[in-house]
C-alpha cells in the first residue's frame, strides 16, 4: 500500500484511514495496489536491501563461503527478495 500512495494517494488514504470498513474496501485498496505497480516495486525493493545486505557482509570480511552466519544471513535475504504474498 505505501508504495502505492504515490499513484493514488487520495483515494489509498481515505481506504487506510477508515480502516477498510466498508465493504469492497480492502479489494478496491488491493486492486490499487496492484494498478501502481505495488509488488513489483516491493520485490525490486527487497532484492536492492538483499544486494545491500550481502555487500555489507563482504566489506565485513564475513563471506558466505567461511561463515555460516553470513550464509544463513545471506539466505534469508535471497529469499526475502524472492518471496511472494
Amino acid at each position: 500500500m505505501l508504495l502505492a500512495l504515490d499513484t493514488f494517494p487520495g483515494e489509498l488514504t481515505s481506504l487506510v484511514s477508515r480502516r477498510f470498513a466498508r465493504p469492497g474496501d480492502a479489494a478496491r485498496a488491493m486492486s490499487l495496489a496492484a494498478r501502481a505497480g505495488g509488488p513489483a516495486k516491493a520485490r525490486a525493493a527487497a532484492a536492492r536491501f538483499a544486494r545491500r545486505a550481502q555487500e555489507s557482509l563482504a566489506a565485513a570480511g564475513m563471506a558466505a563461503e567461511e561463515s555460516p552466519a553470513a550464509a544463513g544471513l545471506t539466505r534469508m535475504a535471497e529469499e526475502a527478495a524472492r518471496r511472494t504474498v
